[in-house]
């Protein structure tokens, strides 16, 4: 069956299919795609995957980790693979639909029971349930925090005062952004300076420039 008119973006009726419970009756309610879906889905299950309704459509798994997934939107269904970064994929089936957001998963998108070919979605079933037997991490490489930009006049005081450079080092990422953002966020060097003062013993405290607790507030500038 084939999208036609303005078809919503699938998993057919979106409220509807998030209360499905069971695998069956999440295909029975799937429209477009009923047929291509169904194709699909007899593939996966024939690789021996456990079928189970997970974020309201059908996941595929193998000894309780995710492997596969299937979906449809307006104009595609498609087979989703949460190993997929890490099979061999010599026809370069698979896109990462998130450049730059999305760093495993990846998608086979689809138009037409044509565009399936059985044995290399069976092929790459069989590479991530070998992952998986493997033990290997299989977990996306953390985002390094961007380098934290200090304000001239608190990179100075910290290079001055090694006692508040010990204790601004000691503070959290999230503290660490807090001064340095309360003392830039003023327009004139006059208030820059003001700010710094009333942080400096926050910052020894390990305290915040506002908010959160009694001194913090009464130090705002």
């Amino acid at each position: 069956m084939s999208p036609n008119g303005k078809a919503r973006s699938v998993s057919g009726r979106i409220e509807t299919m998030k209360k499905t419970v069971s695998p069956d009756a999440w295909f029975a309610r799937l429209d477009p795609w009923t047929d291509e879906a169904a194709a699909l889905r007899k593939i996966l299950l024939e690789t021996g995957l456990e079928e189970a309704i997970k974020w309201g459509v059908p996941m595929y798994s193998h000894k309780g980790k995710t492997v596969a997934g299937i979906a449809a939107f307006k104009s595609y269904f498609g087979l989703w693979l949460f190993q997929g970064a890490f099979l061999d994929d010599p026809k370069a089936r698979l896109i990462n639909a998130q450049q730059g957001k999305t760093q495993i998963l990846r998608q086979w998108r689809m138009t037409s029971v044509k565009d399936m070919r059985a044995g290399e979605i069976k092929a790459f079933v069989k590479q991530a349930k070998a992952l998986i037997e493997s033990g290997a991490e299989i977990a996306p490489k953390r985002r390094a925090a961007p380098k934290l930009a200090l304000p001239a006049e608190l990179a100075a005081a910290l290079k001055k005062d090694a006692v508040l450079k010990k204790a601004f080092d000691a503070l959290t990422p999230g503290r660490q952004r807090a001064h340095a953002a309360y003392i830039a966020e003023a327009k004139r060097d006059e208030t820059r300076l003001k700010r710094l003062a009333a942080c400096v013993p926050l910052i020894k405290a390990g305290k915040v420039p506002y908010g959160g607790d009694r001194d913090a507030r009464r130090a705002r500038v």
